[in-house]
C-alpha cells in the first residue's frame, strides 16, 4: 500500500497549494538566465517595436458583458490563454528576503509603468513593464536581473502572474460604492472588493476570483467629536477617510500609537496633500478634537506608512461582528449593531455577472483586448458530489442526511436520542427570565419549561418536578445581575429565557450564564457542572402560542442542545463509509489559535467513539492558554493525549494553516506515540475574501458539490445558503500523512469527507448546520467562553474535559 510507511506516502511531502503558498513546480522553477547583452534582452527588435506606446484607457464602466447563462457545476474559474505578455519583455530579478516567505503572490508598482510580483519563482520578483517600455529594470534599481520569456512560467506561474497584476490593477482602479440605505434610515456606501488567485487545473491556466462587500457609513456619519480620553476605543477600528475611494485609503485601521489633538499649528499640517473631503473636514473641526494614525498594517511602516487624520474626517466599517463590538465602545456609536447579512446579500447569477464583468474589464485594461478571450469552468470531472453522511440515533436507527432539518427532528421523536450517558444522572431543571418579562412573555416560558420537563423526564434526563410561574426567577438585565442570581450546581440544568427587554445585552447576559455555569463545578469540586440552555423569545410572539408549529420547532432545537450540554449524545455518525478496512478505528480533532481579551488559546472539539461500531459519538471539548499563533509541542500533546489517539487513524483539522513548528511537532508527537497510529493532518481554509464559489447553474450547489483541485486539494460547498445568496465553500488541503492510512480510502477524498460530514454533528444547530465541521467550529466560542471567566479562575482541564457540550 502506498499508506504503508510515511517514507513511502505519496501524502508525506505535499506540493503546496495552488492558492496560498508556492506549488513544488514553481519552487523548483530555475531562474532562467540569458545572456545580458543590450539588445538580446528582448525576444526581437521587431517584437519590441511592435510593443504598445502607452496603456489602453480602462473599459467603459456599466457596461457589462453579455455571457450565456451557466448550466449544471460551474465555478467563478476562468481559462486564460497563453500571451498576454506578447511585446512585452518580462525580468526575473534577485527577490528581497521576503520574497521568500510563504503567501500570495504580492505585486506592487513603480514609476512608468513597472510592475514587481514577488512569490511566483521562489525567492525572485518577476518584473515587466506594463506601458511597452524597451528599458530594463536597472532604470529603478534593480541588479541582478536575467530576461525571460512567459513560456519559461509553468501554467501555474502563469496564472499567479496574471492574477497578481489583477489584483494590483483592482486596487489601483477600484469600482465606484453603491449608496444604500439600511432598514435602519441611514445610509451607507458598499463596495465591491475583489481578490485573486491563480491555479493550474487540468493543464491549463485558470484565475480564480472573489467578491466580497464591504460597507462604510455614510458621508454624515463619521467618527469626530472623539476626545484624547476616547483615543483607547478606536484603536484596531477599519476606517475609510471621507471621499471617494483612493487606493491609498483602502484597507486602513486605527494604530495603537501617541495620540494627540488638534491645534491651528497641526491643522496647517494636515490640511497639505489632502483630498478635498479631508481638507473640508480637518478645516472644520474644533480645537481640541483627537488625531489619529491609521495605516494598512500598522506594525510594518516599512512598507505601509502611516497616515494622520482629525477622527471626523474618518468613517467607520459597518460589517463584521468584531468591528461591531469596537464601534460600541465609541462615543456616539454605542448602540451600532453592525448590517445584518441579509441587507447584503448577493444573488447568485448577479454575483456571476459582476464577477465576470469585472475581470474582463480588468484584463482589458492590462491586456488590450484580451478580455474576451477567458472561458469559465463549467461541468467535467473535476466536479465531484460526496453523498450525505449517515447519522444514527437511539435503537439503532439510520438516517442518511438530505439537510432537511425535519428528518433529524422526527427521528429523535421517534426513535429516542442515540445515547443517553449511564455517567451522567439526571437533574433538577429551572427556568430563569433575564430582563423586565411582560405578563405575556412569562406565560410563553412557563409552557416552554413545561414542555421541556415532560420531555427530558421521559428520558431520565431530568428529575420529576412540576414547573410553575411563581418558580420562574426573574433575573435581571446586567451581568452582575445574572452574578448574583446564579445559585446553581452541577446537578442542576437550567432554561434560561430572553425577553424583549434584553434585546441589546442578550449575547453579553448568555455568555454571563455560560461562564457562571462552568463555574458552578469548579465551586463544587466537580467534573460536572450546571448546564444552560437559552430561548429567545424576542419578536417572537408565534412562539407563545401552544398550537404553534413554531413553538415545537423551537422546542426540538433547545431540546436537542440542553441533552447535549447534560453530556448526552441526540445523534452520532456513521464513519464506515471513509474506510477501506472495516476493522480500522478512527478519531478526529480540530483546533485553531483564539486570541481573546489579550491572549491566545489552543481550543478545539475531540471527536470519537468507543469499541468497533464505526460510530462517533463522543464530543469532547479541549482549551488551553498558549503564548502566542503557534501551539507549542507540550500544548499539542495535551490537545491529541497519547490513549486518546494509540493505534487509531487520527483526523486533524486545522483551522487555517499548520505552521512548520506545528507540524515538525505532530510528526513528533507521533513517533512518540508509536503502535499503529496514524495522523492525517488536513487544513481547513478560510480565505479572507472568500473561497471562489460553485454554483449549480446560477444557484447555490447542494451540500456536497466540490471542485477538485488535485488529490490533495478541493474546495467544497458543504453547506447551502439558507438566503437567495451562495453558500461560501472551504478550501480544504491535505497537508500529511504520518504513520499507515491504508484503511482510510484516501483515493475518494475520505480526507475532505470528514470535514463535510463533521458539519452534521452540531447538536445545537438543527435548523442552519454551520458550513465549518464540529472540530473546529466551537473554537472561537470555547475560548472566548473560557477567556471570559478571568485569568484568576483559569478552568481546569479537568472540568473541560467532560462531554457537557457547553458552548453551544
Amino acid at each position: 500500500s502506498p499508506f504503508k510507511t510515511p517514507s513511502a506516502s505519496p501524502f508525506k511531502t505535499p506540493s503546496a497549494s495552488p492558492f496560498k503558498t508556492p506549488s513544488a513546480e514553481s519552487a523548483a522553477a530555475p531562474v532562467f538566465k540569458k545572456p545580458a547583452a543590450a539588445a538580446s534582452h528582448f525576444k526581437t527588435a521587431s517584437a519590441a517595436a511592435a510593443a504598445p506606446a502607452g496603456r489602453a484607457a480602462p473599459a467603459v464602466r456599466g457596461s457589462p458583458v453579455r455571457t450565456p447563462t451557466p448550466t449544471g457545476l460551474n465555478a467563478d474559474f476562468f481559462e486564460i490563454p497563453r500571451g498576454f505578455f506578447e511585446g512585452r519583455q518580462i525580468w526575473s530579478c534577485q527577490g528581497y528576503e521576503w520574497a521568500y516567505s510563504d503567501g500570495d503572490p504580492y505585486c506592487s508598482g513603480a514609476r512608468d509603468g513597472w510592475r514587481k510580483v514577488v512569490r511566483v519563482i521562489e525567492g525572485r520578483r518577476l518584473v515587466v513593464n506594463m506601458q511597452g517600455r524597451t528599458a530594463t529594470p536597472h532604470e529603478l534599481g534593480d541588479e541582478n536581473c536575467e530576461a525571460i520569456e512567459e513560456s519559461d512560467l509553468t501554467n501555474e506561474q502563469y496564472a499567479k502572474y496574471v492574477s497578481s497584476l489583477m489584483e494590483f490593477e483592482s486596487e489601483q482602479d477600484p469600482r465606484p460604492p453603491k449608496l444604500t440605505k439600511l432598514k435602519s434610515g441611514k445610509s451607507a456606501e458598499f463596495m465591491r472588493k475583489f481578490e485573486f488567485r491563480g491555479v493550474s487545473l487540468d493543464g491549463k491556466p485558470y484565475i480564480a476570483p472573489t467578491m466580497r462587500t464591504e460597507a462604510y457609513a455614510g458621508e454624515s456619519q463619521h467618527l469626530g467629536g472623539n476626545r484624547l480620553e476616547d483615543a483607547q476605543s478606536l484603536v484596531g477600528l477599519r476606517v475609510r477617510p471621507l471621499g471617494p475611494p483612493q487606493p491609498w485609503f483602502m484597507g486602513l485601521v486605527v494604530c495603537d500609537d501617541e495620540p494627540e489633538t488638534l491645534t491651528e499649528a497641526r491643522r496647517a499640517e494636515l490640511m497639505k496633500a489632502k483630498t478635498p473631503e479631508v481638507r473640508i473636514a480637518t478645516e472644520k473641526a474644533p480645537a481640541g478634537e483627537l488625531i489619529v494614525k491609521v495605516s494598512k498594517n500598522c506594525t510594518n511602516e516599512k512598507y505601509d506608512l502611516k497616515m494622520s487624520f482629525v477622527t471626523s474626517a474618518l468613517r467607520p466599517c459597518l460589517t463584521g461582528k468584531a468591528q461591531e463590538e469596537k464601534l460600541q465602545r465609541v462615543k456616539n456609536w454605542e448602540g451600532w449593531q453592525a448590517i445584518a447579512p441579509t441587507e447584503m446579500i448577493v444573488r447568485s447569477l448577479e454575483r456571476q455577472t459582476e464577477i465576470k464583468d469585472e475581470v474582463v474589464r480588468l484584463l482589458e485594461s492590462i491586456f488590450p483586448g484580451k478580455g474576451s478571450s477567458i472561458k469559465r469552468l463549467s461541468s467535467g470531472p473535476v466536479f465531484r458530489k460526496l453523498p450525505p453522511p449517515t447519522l444514527v440515533f437511539g435503537k439503532g436507527h439510520r438516517l442518511q442526511a438530505d439537510g432537511k432539518a425535519t428528518q433529524v427532528t422526527q427521528a429523535i421523536r421517534n426513535k429516542g436520542p442515540f445515547e443517553i450517558n449511564p455517567e451522567a444522572p439526571p437533574v433538577q431543571l429551572h427556568a430563569i427570565l433575564l430582563g423586565q418579562a411582560t405578563p405575556q412573555e412569562k406565560q410563553g416560558a412557563l409552557k416552554v419549561w413545561q414542555s421541556m420537563q415532560q420531555t427530558l423526564v421521559k428520558l431520565n434526563a431530568v428529575t420529576r418536578s412540576t414547573p410553575t410561574e411563581k418558580g420562574l426567577t426573574e433575573v435581571g438585565s446586567t451581568r452582575e445581575d445574572v452574578v448574583k442570581a446564579f445559585k446553581y450546581g452541577p446537578d442542576d440544568a437550567v432554561l434560561v429565557f430572553l425577553t424583549k427587554s434584553t434585546a441589546r445585552s442578550e449575547h453579553h447576559l448568555l455568555e454571563e450564564v455560560k461562564v457562571q455555569s462552568l463555574r458552578s463545578g469548579l465551586k463544587a469540586g466537580h467534573t460536572r457542572h450546571t448546564a444552560s440552555q437559552g430561548f429567545d423569545m424576542v419578536g417572537k410572539s408565534a412562539l407563545w402560542n401552544p398550537a404553534s408549529t413554531s413553538l415545537k420547532w423551537a422546542m426540538d432545537v433547545c431540546n436537542s442542545g440542553m441533552l447535549a450540554k447534560l453530556g448526552h449524545t441526540p445523534w452520532a455518525l456513521d464513519y464506515s463509509s471513509w474506510l477501506s478496512d472495516p476493522k480500522r478505528q478512527v478519531a478526529v480533532i480540530g483546533y485553531d489559535v483564539s486570541h481573546q481579551l489579550g491572549s491566545h488559546y489552543a481550543a478545539g472539539v475531540r471527536v470519537s467513539g468507543q469499541g468497533g461500531d464505526r460510530i462517533l459519538s463522543k464530543i469532547t471539548p479541549v482549551v488551553q492558554r498558549v503564548h502566542g499563533e503557534i501551539v507549542p509541542p507540550k500544548a499539542l500533546a495535551t490537545l491529541i493525549p497519547a490513549e486518546f489517539a494509540r493505534e487509531r487513524v487520527v483526523f486533524i483539522h486545522r483551522d487555517g494553516k499548520f505552521t512548520k513548528d506545528e507540524e515538525r511537532s505532530l510528526e513528533q508527537h507521533h513517533q512518540t506515540i508509536g503502535g499503529n497510529t496514524a495522523f492525517v493532518l488536513i487544513e481547513i481554509i478560510k480565505h479572507a475574501g472568500g473561497t471562489p464559489r460553485i454554483y449549480n447553474k446560477v444557484v447555490s450547489p447542494d451540500p456536497g458539490s466540490m471542485l477538485v483541485l488535485s488529490q490533495r486539494e478541493v474546495i467544497l460547498a458543504s453547506s447551502k445558503d439558507l438566503f437567495q445568496g451562495t453558500a461560501n465553500p472551504l478550501n480544504i488541503r491535505l497537508k500529511h500523512v504520518f504513520g499507515d492510512a491504508s484503511a482510510i480510502d484516501m483515493e475518494n477524498f475520505a480526507w475532505a469527507k470528514t470535514v463535510f460530514e463533521l458539519s452534521y454533528l452540531h447538536h445545537g444547530s438543527i435548523a442552519k448546520r454551520p458550513r465549518l465541521p464540529i472540530t473546529t467550529h466551537a473554537a472561537d466560542d470555547v475560548a472566548g467562553i473560557y477567556a471570559s471567566a478571568g485569568q484568576s479562575f483559569e478552568i481546569s482541564m479537568e472540568l473541560t474535559d467532560g462531554f457537557q457540550q457547553y458552548w453551544l
